[in-house]
Parts: C-alpha cells; structure tokens; sequence
C-alpha cells in the first residue's frame, strides 16, 4: 500500500473539517489509496498532478495529489469553489 504525504498547507485544512467532513475525507482516502490512478490529470499550470474529486453534503471537494514510486503526496485539499485559483 502506498505512504501519504502532506504539504502543510493541506494538513491545516483537514484539521480544521467538521466530524462529517472527517469521515467523508477518511473513507475518500481508503478509495484512493486503493485506485490512485483512476484520479483525472490537471491541465495548464497544474500538469502532472491528480485530482480526485467527493462530496460531503452535496458540497463538491477536491483533493490534488502527485503520484511518486511509494507514496502519494496530497498538495491541496478543498471546497470546490475557487480551489483551482489558490493552486495557481
């Protein structure tokens, strides 16, 4: 099974979720784990990265993470509202 990394800026968003966000991101991640290759590609300035995308409340979050050898690093975690401009 693949390692998990953070970016900090990441790790600051996830402590700050609600129980439900929580659980939502937790069973998320068990899926990604799984199958991080089924995450689609980011074009532009974001080429190379993977999103994968869930909801919690039918509010739309994304997570983009980079796929290395052993391990997948999580870049950024959000709401889907203006998540793609903090990334540029």
């Amino acid at each position: 099974m693949l390692k998990l990394f953070y970016k900090p800026s990441a790790l600051r968003v996830i402590k700050k979720f609600t129980t439900t966000e929580t659980q939502v991101y937790r069973n998320t991640l068990t899926q990604l784990k799984e199958s991080p290759e089924a995450g689609g590609f980011l074009r532009g300035s974001l080429k190379g990265l993977r999103k994968w995308k869930f909801k919690v409340n039918s509010v739309p979050y994304r997570i983009v993470y980079k796929i290395s050898d052993d391990s997948i690093e999580i870049i950024a975690v959000g709401k889907r509202k203006d998540f793609y401009d903090l990334l540029d």
